[in-house]
């Protein structure tokens, strides 16, 4: 409810079914009024080239609260756009028709959704914003409320609102780091190994040569590797493949080549140092 954006998060809900997740965030978004709104669908997704911004970004300026929604499987995380949003620093914008203007970002994305996001690149700058919030409990039908949000802030506005003031005060008072209890930390975690397809590709389907002799002899061709790894995605994992950029980047930083210059070149082809791709046998 305040303007600090100071935490840097992105409060995931993730849950299938009737769990709560909604009725919580509607709950906040009617207490909280103008101060808060919800996103277009694929606010924070991938939608192709064609695609306009920054007309969008003016709902965000002067809002406490912007809860993104209406998850599709297989979307794909923006994940520059998620770093843009969450990272503190002045937006500019443009309504329409109008000229662009910049403005101090005071809004807390909040995610909801029963789909989790594929994340392309991931890396530390964008999972150490994830707080993925799991709603396992399903509610019976026969415990549903209907309109339940309604009802709250009717019955229970006031005391719900000077309960969000009190959490405020407690956090602005000491400013803890926002890592969650350990259910949480546990669930980010898992889904962040589950969308590193370059570590899992890594593990399964290469060797380093650590059992190995003479680990320095191994190196493996750039464009047989991408391939290997676009085969293992598609035919054994059903997903899409990192860009072969995103792909070459994560490769060198792995094996410790800081840039396409130092690979090992010979018959007009680069290799990877220090990697190979597994055998059958």
């Amino acid at each position: 409810i305040t303007g600090d954006v100071g935490g840097q998060v992105l409060p995931f809900l993730y849950g299938v079914g009737a769990n709560g997740k909604s009725a919580l965030l509607d709950v906040v978004i009617k207490i909280l009024g103008d101060y808060a709104d919800v996103a277009p669908p694929g606010f924070l997704m991938e939608r192709g080239k064609f695609n306009e911004h920054s007309t969008e970004l003016t709902e965000l300026h002067g809002r406490r609260l912007f809860v993104c929604s209406e998850l599709k499987p297989h979307d794909k995380f923006d994940e520059a756009r998620v770093k843009l949003l969450t990272g503190g620093d002045r937006l500019k914008a443009r309504r329409m028709r109008q000229d662009f203007f910049s403005f101090e970002p005071t809004h807390k994305l909040w995610l909801l959704g029963n789909h989790r996001p594929e994340v392309g690149t991931g890396g530390h700058a964008f999972w150490r914003r994830i707080r993925l919030i799991p709603f396992e409990r399903v509610v019976p039908d026969h415990r549903k409320i209907d309109n339940l949000a309604e009802i709250l802030v009717h019955d229970e506005g006031p005391g719900i609102l000077h309960w969000m003031i009190q959490g405020a005060k407690a956090y602005l008072a000491t400013k803890p780091a926002l890592t969650g209890p350990s259910v949480v930390r546990t669930a980010t975690q898992a889904y962040a190994t589950t969308e590193d397809h370059i570590g899992r590709f890594l593990s399964e389907c290469c060797t380093t040569g650590s059992d190995m002799e003479e680990p320095r002899d191994l190196r493996v061709e750039q464009g047989a590797l991408y391939r290997a790894y676009s085969t293992w995605c598609q035919d054994g994992e059903g997903l899409r493949p990192a860009t072969t950029r995103a792909f070459a980047t994560r490769i060198r930083a792995e094996v410790g080549v800081a840039s396409p210059s130092e690979m090992l070149r010979s018959n007009g082809q680069k290799f990877y140092p220090g990697l190979a791709l597994l055998t059958d046998d």
